[in-house]
């Protein structure tokens, strides 16, 4: 139903541009033509300005490859002031990982970086950065500076929860370990050798 300048679908007294009631997950669908030669790759963007060639952001979904209809999902953002097209940012792939900086997360969670920096920072709190926390939410371990909200990083602390050890491996061998009751070991994972203990 057209009224005035808003359409409607499944209402006659659409509210916006394009006003859609129904019921169901999937309200839009975005679809092409199978073409088994072709990565295909499509969706929708932003542009503040409609006279530019290139939206300034995009959501778009790509194949997994041209004859494989998976799908990763792609976010993608500009990063100047000009008619340029942006650059992906982050994309979930077709299993659920999750990466930024990267075409191929290999984890959950995968942040790459060409200059060697990457950040976790939190804004409130007194204990700032990377939290672990098990699937009901209990905090396990925590790397994290000392700093107020906003304040100049000063003590940085790896910190275990109470009961937990903190272990320092190569590949999956144990070479050192703070236990819980604040003993250092090197070489052993218990404290019965005094001579690998400090405390």
């Amino acid at each position: 139903t057209l009224n005035g300048s808003n359409l409607g679908v499944g209402t006659n007294s659409p509210q916006k541009p394009l006003n859609i009631l129904a019921s169901g997950t999937e309200l839009i669908r975005l679809s092409q033509a199978v073409d088994g030669s072709t990565q295909q790759e499509f969706g929708i963007g932003w542009a503040a300005n409609n006279s530019h060639t290139h939206p300034s952001a995009k959501i778009t979904t790509i194949e997994f490859d041209a004859s494989d209809s998976r799908a990763n999902l792609l976010f993608y953002t500009r990063g100047s002031n000009a008619d340029s097209a942006p650059s992906e940012r982050m994309r979930i792939d077709s299993s659920g990982n999750v990466g930024i900086g990267t075409t191929s997360p290999d984890q959950k969670l995968t942040v790459a970086t060409s200059s060697g920096d990457a950040f976790i920072r939190a804004t409130g709190g007194t204990n700032q950065g990377l939290l672990l926390n098990k699937s009901d939410g209990t905090l396990i371990g925590a790397f994290c500076s000392g700093g107020a909200s906003g304040a100049t990083v000063n003590d940085v602390s790896l910190r275990a929860e109470s009961g937990n050890n903190i272990t320092f491996s190569n590949g999956t061998t144990e070479r050192m370990r703070v236990t819980s009751d604040g003993q250092l070991l090197i070489g052993t994972t218990s404290a019965n050798d005094t001579r690998e203990m400090l405390r």
